[in-house]
């Protein structure tokens, strides 16, 4: 299972900021998406990290 960033209120941002603040921790909101990796050939793989540093982002390939 993949996860992804969450969308949260200015009300749960908050909260979030409140227990990031009363703990000294730092906290990700994610959420489960319905989504599963997928498979990549060693030339894919070769091509989706040559993407991945020319976009400067972690890229998952996904079954669709």
């Amino acid at each position: 299972m993949l996860y992804a960033y969450c969308k949260l209120t200015d009300e749960q941002l908050a909260k979030l900021q409140a227990f990031e603040q009363r703990t000294g921790k730092k906290v990700l909101a994610l959420k489960e998406v319905g989504l599963w990796p997928d498979r990549l050939t060693q030339d894919e793989l070769a091509d989706l990290q040559q993407l991945e540093q020319d976009l400067g982002c972690l890229l998952v390939a996904v079954l669709a």
